[in-house]
C-alpha cells in the first residue's frame, strides 16, 4: 500500500511539474483541481451535506456570472487572472465538491437527471469529450487546455451544480426569476451605454487596471480600442465584450419575459414581464446586432406557435389561440414588408451599409475553412484555435470566424458540432414537451425555457462569441431537472386549468430530506 501511494505521488509529480512547464497557469491549475477532485470522490459517505450552503452560493454565481464583465479581474505575473468570476466558482466548486463527496444520495441525484435525460446528457457530455480529443490534432494544445480549462469552471460546473440545488419545480422557477432580474439590469446598462455613448462597464475600472488588463490580454485591448460605430449607430456593450453577445444574451431571455406577461396569476407580475421584454428590445437595439434580432424574432415566433397550441389543447372555449394566430399573421407580413421595402429594416436584420463587410467576411471565411475541415473532420485543428487555423497557424492576421458552427468544423470536427445540435436540439424538445402536455405554471415555464434555447440556436449561425455559453448550461440543467421531474411522475394526472395548482405538492428527490 505504501508503495502503491509513494508510486502515485510521484506519477502525480511528474505530472504537475510537466504541465506547469508546457502549458499556461490555469491548464496546470486544471490538472491539479482534477486530481483533487478524484481524491474527494473516494472518501466516505457522511450524513451530512451543506445543499442549503450550495444553494446560496449558487445564488451568488447566478448573479455574478450574469453581471460582472469577465475582464474584472487582477493580473498576477504567472498567475491566472483573479477574476470575480473565477473567485465565486472557485469557493463553489469547493462547497460542491464536498457535497458530492460525501453523499451517495447527491451522486444519485444527479446520475439520475443524466439518465433521465439521455439524449441532452450525451450530447453535453460527448461535445466536452471532443473538445478533449481535438488536444491531440491542436496546432496549439497550451492554448486549446487553457480554453477547455476555463470552460469546465464556467459551463460544466454551474450545469452539474444546477443539477443538485435545483429540487423542484419552484426551485426552478426562482432560478428563472434570479436570471431575469439580472437580465433587467444588463439590459438597463445597456440602454444607458446607447444614451451616453459610452462603455459604461469598461469606465468603471479603474485606469490602472484596465491598462494593466490591455497590456497582458489581447481581446480587452481589441474590445475597448475597437470602433463602437456601425452606420452612424453607437453600439453598446453593457457587461460583454462584443455587442452581438449582448444582443443574443437579450434574445435568450426575452421568452422569460413572455412567459410572465402571460401566465403569471397577478397584473404587477405581468406588467414586470411586459417590461422585460421591452428591455431586451432595449439592449437588441442599443446592441445593433442583426443576429439579436434574428434570434428574438425566432423565439418570439416559437413562442407564439407553441402557445397556439397549447391554448387549443387546455382551453378550447378560448379565443386566445385565435388572436395569436392572427396577430403572428400580421407581425409576419409587417415584419417582412418593412426588411423587403424600408432600408433601415433592411440593414437590421440582413444587413447592408457598414453591416455588408461582416457578410462578405463570413463568405470568405467558410472559403478559407474548407480545406481544413477536409483534411481532419473527427477531431479538427484545435479547440479555440480558430483564427489561427484559417491563418495557417498565425495570429498576426488577426483573423477571426464569426459563425459557431464553423468554428466546431475547424476547431473540433464534425461529431462535436453533432453533439452540440443534440445537446440544444434535445433540451428544445423536452421543453417544448412538457410545455404542450402539463397545464401547470412549471409546464408553462418550460416554454419559456424552449424558446430561449431556440434564440441561442439560431444564433450560433452569426455568432462564434462563447460569452452565452454560461447562461445556456444553466437553462439546460434547469430543463434536465424540470424533465426529470415530470417522467418521474410529479401528479398521476397533470391538474386541470381550474385547479390551485399552487396546492399540489410535489415529490421530492432524494437529497431533498437533508435540507
Amino acid at each position: 500500500m505504501i508503495a502503491a501511494w509513494a508510486a502515485a505521488s510521484i506519477i502525480l509529480g511528474f505530472i504537475v511539474g510537466f504541465a506547469a512547464v508546457i502549458l499556461p497557469p490555469t491548464g496546470a491549475f486544471g490538472i491539479v483541481a482534477i486530481v483533487g477532485l478524484v481524491l474527494l470522490w473516494v472518501m466516505p459517505d457522511f450524513p451530512i451535506a451543506p445543499l442549503k450552503k450550495t444553494q446560496a452560493f449558487f445564488v451568488v454565481m447566478l448573479v455574478v456570472l450574469l453581471v460582472v464583465p469577465n475582464y474584472y479581474a487582477i493580473d498576477v505575473q504567472s498567475l491566472p487572472w483573479i477574476s470575480a468570476r473565477r473567485l465565486v466558482m472557485f469557493a463553489l466548486i469547493a462547497l460542491f465538491g464536498v457535497s458530492l463527496s460525501m453523499s451517495s444520495e447527491i451522486r444519485g441525484d444527479i446520475a439520475g437527471a443524466i439518465r433521465t435525460n439521455r439524449l441532452l446528457s450525451m450530447g453535453l457530455i460527448g461535445f466536452f469529450i471532443m473538445i478533449v480529443l481535438s488536444f491531440f490534432t491542436s496546432i496549439g494544445p497550451a492554448g486549446s487546455m487553457s480554453q477547455f480549462t476555463d470552460a469546465v469552471l464556467t459551463w460544466l460546473v454551474p450545469w452539474l451544480v444546477t443539477l443538485y440545488v435545483v429540487r423542484s419545480d419552484e426551485d426552478v422557477r426562482k432560478a428563472v426569476r434570479i436570471i431575469a432580474i439580472c437580465a433587467a439590469f444588463v439590459c438597463v446598462v445597456a440602454i444607458f451605454d446607447r444614451i451616453l455613448k459610452q462603455h459604461l462597464a469598461v469606465q468603471f475600472l479603474p485606469r490602472p487596471i484596465l491598462e494593466r488588463l490591455m497590456a497582458d490580454n489581447l481581446s480587452v485591448q481589441l474590445m475597448v480600442n475597437s470602433n463602437p460605430y456601425r452606420d452612424g449607430v453607437y453600439r453598446a456593450l453593457s457587461v460583454f465584450g462584443t455587442p452581438l453577445s449582448l444582443g443574443e444574451f437579450a434574445a435568450i431571455v426575452a421568452p422569460f419575459g413572455l412567459f410572465y406577461a402571460i401566465y403569471s396569476r397577478t397584473f404587477f407580475k405581468r406588467l414586470l414581464g411586459v417590461g422585460l421584454i421591452v428591455l431586451c428590445l432595449g439592449a437588441i437595439i442599443a446592441a445593433y446586432a442583426r443576429g439579436g434580432n434574428m434570434a428574438i424574432a425566432a423565439s418570439s415566433g416559437s413562442f407564439a406557435a407553441l402557445w397556439y397550441f397549447r391554448s387549443r389543447r387546455f382551453d378550447r372555449h378560448s379565443i386566445g389561440a385565435a388572436i395569436v394566430a392572427v396577430m403572428a399573421v400580421i407581425f409576419f407580413t409587417v415584419a417582412t414588408a418593412a426588411v423587403t421595402f424600408w432600408p433601415r429594416a433592411h440593414n437590421w436584420v440582413l444587413g447592408g451599409g457598414e453591416a455588408a463587410s461582416s457578410t462578405d467576411a463570413r463568405r470568405m471565411q467558410w472559403e478559407l475553412s474548407k480545406r481544413h475541415i477536409v483534411s481532419n473532420p473527427i477531431t479538427g485543428h484545435g479547440y479555440a484555435q480558430g483564427g489561427a487555423i484559417i491563418d495557417n497557424g498565425s495570429l498576426e492576421g488577426g483573423f477571426t470566424i464569426d459563425s459557431y458552427v464553423l468554428s466546431l468544423l475547424v476547431e473540433t470536427g464534425i461529431p462535436s458540432l453533432i453533439f452540440f445540435m443534440l445537446m440544444l436540439f434535445s433540451g428544445i424538445a423536452y421543453s417544448a414537451k412538457r410545455f404542450l402536455t402539463d397545464p401547470s405554471e412549471a409546464g408553462a415555464l418550460n416554454g419559456a425555457l424552449a424558446c430561449g434555447l431556440i434564440a441561442f440556436t439560431v444564433n450560433r449561425l452569426v455568432l462564434s462569441e462563447r460569452e452565452n455559453h454560461t447562461l445556456v448550461c444553466l437553462i439546460l440543467g434547469l430543463v434536465m431537472v424540470s424533465h426529470e421531474l415530470y417522467l418521474r411522475g410529479i401528479t398521476a394526472r397533470p391538474p386541470s386549468a381550474a385547479d390551485d395548482r399552487t396546492s399540489v405538492r410535489l415529490p421530492l428527490r432524494a437529497a431533498e430530506a437533508q435540507r
